[in-house]
């Protein structure tokens, strides 16, 4: 019984340490959409088997979405910094290195 209780105190506290950074993460980040791949990427119900980029140009002032199976890649901004997306050899998807925005960047493209 006693290894029970903890093995249970012990998903707790592995649980709330968790929490905690997630938070102080949200925090540092004054509020902002999180930057990196995980927070650019939606599931839908269409489904491409081959790699489709909608901005294949990667247009700096245009918003792109490269979509792969059913999943959908999203160019975002990491502070005034475009990263965008797009249909790579062999069906990969690749990410640009970056372009610095001449005024800003918002929701994926230079504004």
């Amino acid at each position: 019984m006693k290894q029970n209780k903890n093995s249970y105190f012990s998903y707790i506290v592995i649980i709330s340490v968790v929490a905690i950074v997630a938070i102080v993460v949200l925090t540092m980040n004054g509020g902002n959409q999180l930057q990196g791949a995980a927070t650019h990427i939606k599931h839908v119900e269409t489904f491409e088997s081959t790699c489709v980029d909608d901005d294949p140009e990667n247009n700096y002032d245009l918003p792109g979405v490269v979509q792969q199976r059913s999943l959908q890649y999203l160019d975002y901004c990491s502070g005034n910094t475009l990263v965008q997306r797009y249909c790579a050899t062999g069906g990969k998807i690749g990410v640009t290195s970056g372009y610095r925005c001449p005024n800003r960047c918002s929701s994926g493209a230079c504004i």
